[in-house]
């Protein structure tokens, strides 16, 4: 049997299975099953800018770190690490981490990455509470 992206989901998986797609995700065949993106899915290729986020959002963004320190905390053990980051736009948005360890050699100023992580409202400003991140080419 050859499949395509029209044929129907039945006949590839079972038909129970097929029914729960087509009644949650209006998933008939299998071109529709493929074109299916997670609710959560979000394409790096395509971050954004900090302005196209609201408060609450999952921010992923491409940003250049322009501050970086790192310093003990008060009320327990161990280092933080709050860096500043600026995204194309000049927008800007401090991220924290409570374990420095690991990122304080790696957020240095001048590093661009793609971050990931929920945009919150701390102090006037945006933040990003220990986000994902991935270093990127210069170009």
């Amino acid at each position: 049997m050859s499949i395509t992206r029209s044929t129907p989901l039945e006949k590839v998986i079972q038909k129970q299975l097929a029914g729960r797609l087509a009644e949650a995700r209006e998933a008939h065949t299998v071109g529709d099953f493929l074109d299916f993106l997670p609710r959560r899915y979000i394409d790096a290729n395509t971050a954004g800018r900090l302005a196209e986020f609201e408060v609450g959002e999952t921010a992923v963004l491409v940003a250049t770190v322009v501050q970086a320190n790192g310093r003990a905390m008060r009320n327990r053990k161990g280092r933080m690490l709050e860096a500043v980051i600026e995204d194309a736009d000049g927008a800007q948005a401090r991220l924290v981490f409570f374990r420095a360890w690991g990122h304080e050699q790696k957020l240095i100023p001048g590093a661009t990455a793609l971050f990931r992580g929920k945009l919150e409202a701390y102090r006037g400003s945006f933040q990003l509470a220990h986000p994902e991140y991935t270093f990127v080419a210069d170009d």
